[in-house]
């Protein structure tokens, strides 16, 4: 059997309750064009890995436990929300991280990679420098966009990265923990 997963950072409660504090700011802005996605789905994805094999879900596995708690616990900071992807036509709404984070957190993706090539899981690898960010929403239209930048400034300690499964559905991604490593303290 073939899962679609990839491997994340989820956000603790306490940053979800501010991200959220700020979503209410901008919320009533929009009308029928967007979608907003559930906190329960916010997440960073650090590697997607696409439709894997059971055997390659072992070899991700090891992996994870073999990367992740060798690694102390990366800040995470949250710099501002604005449209996404940057330089191109708004397709959603990010939060984006701070460049710091975005080094810290490409640096754990290549090394993830790195050693998920050495195992010979296939996947495409991005090449593209990594950008901290997570989807709050998606537009339906990029047509008379209200200005929603707003800055903030929220951080966490991540506490561990998950491989995840997106079960796929006509009302947007639903995402289950397979499996959960540690960061070093």
């Amino acid at each position: 059997m073939k899962r679609r997963v990839f491997i994340a950072i989820n956000l603790s409660e306490r940053a979800k309750d501010k991200i959220e504090q700020k979503i209410e700011t901008i919320r009533g802005s929009f009308t029928d064009n967007i979608r907003f996605i559930d906190r329960k789905n916010w997440h960073i994805t650090l590697s997607f890995l696409g439709y894997q094999e059971d055997e390659s879900i072992g070899e991700i596995v090891g992996t994870m436990e073999k990367i992740i708690p060798g690694i102390e616990q990366p800040e995470i900071n949250f710099t501002d929300i604005d449209y996404g992807p940057k330089g191109k036509t708004p397709r959603m709404i990010w939060l984006n991280g701070d460049e710091e984070t975005s080094k810290i957190l490409g640096d754990i993706r290549n090394s993830i990679e790195e050693e998920l090539a050495d195992r010979e899981v296939v996947f495409n690898k991005d090449n593209r420098k990594f950008s901290t960010h997570i989807t709050l929403a998606k537009l339906r239209s990029s047509k008379d966009l209200p200005d929603i930048k707003t800055n903030l400034g929220i951080n966490f300690l991540a506490g561990e990265a998950v491989l995840m499964e997106s079960h796929l559905s006509q009302k947007g991604s639903n995402y289950e923990v397979l499996q959960a490593s540690e960061f070093e303290l």
